[in-house]
This record gives C-alpha cells, structure tokens and sequence, in this order.
C-alpha cells in the first residue's frame, strides 16, 4: 500500500492513505505533521502500516455509541467489575438509544441540552442528571 506526502506549509505536511471504500466513497486517511519532510515521510511509513493493520482510527466518522464502547473497553481494567457493569448499563439504558447512532463529529450542545432535558422529564434530579454517573440511574427512571 503506499501513501502520498504533500506539503501544505512551511514545515508543515500532510501524510496521506487510501483507506479503502464506505459506503461507495472513497477513505482517505491523513496526519497533519510539523516538520521536515523526512519526518513527514516517517510519519507515512507509521500510517501506512496502521491501515494495513486495520489500526487506523476514523474518529471523525464514530459514532457516539462506537465511542462509547471504545471508552468502556479502556477503562475496563482499570475500575472494578460493579462499575463497569453500572457505566455499561448506563450506556445502554440511557445514552446509547438517545445518542448512540449520532456521529461524534456531528454531536452538538443543542443535543446534548435535550437529552439532559429528556433525563429530567424522566424524574431525574437536576443534580444527577447534570453529572450523570450510572450511580444516579439506580434510581428508576423507566421512561
């Protein structure tokens, strides 16, 4: 697989990937690098190994719920079972069918203003809901 390098200001490139096709439209895969064009072409070796790898990340293209189980999966080793499970079903409960279909990259204020509102409506404290821990959805707040 192989790349492009361009130069898109002083000391400034842009290293660049085929990804591959979604949907009928072409992927491309890109990094921003400050430096010289040696390090840019570095930086392209490292990218092109990641694709090949299926390592490349698309975070502009996740979607909220992608996002959210790349989180817990993080997070898991590093908390205990029982909150894992209470964050898990929070996720599932609460945010996954109210945003999880969302791209992350088109998750506004205004959305989450209204799922904030959605969670009041449903008898949830405006504490609670303003920090929104699985711990506050013990509580039932069965829609």
């Amino acid at each position: 697989m192989r790349g492009v390098v361009e130069q898109r200001g002083d000391n400034q490139w842009r290293a660049r990937v085929f990804g591959g096709r979604e949907g009928g439209k072409v992927r491309w895969i890109s990094r921003t690098v400050n430096g010289t064009k040696r390090q840019a072409q570095v930086a392209l070796a490292k990218l092109v190994a990641e694709v090949e790898a299926g390592q490349a990340l698309r975070s502009h293209a996740t979607s909220v719920a992608e996002q959210l189980d790349r989180w817990l999966a993080d997070i898991t080793p590093t908390r205990s079972a029982y909150t894992v499970e209470e964050h898990r079903r929070c996720i599932e409960h609460d945010i996954k069918p109210a945003l999880g279909d969302m791209r992350l990259d088109k998750l506004t204020a205004r959305h989450l203003d209204s799922f904030y509102h959605d969670l009041l409506s449903r008898g949830l404290p405006p504490s609670s809901a303003r920090r929104f821990t699985p711990s506050c959805t013990r509580r039932s707040i069965e829609p």
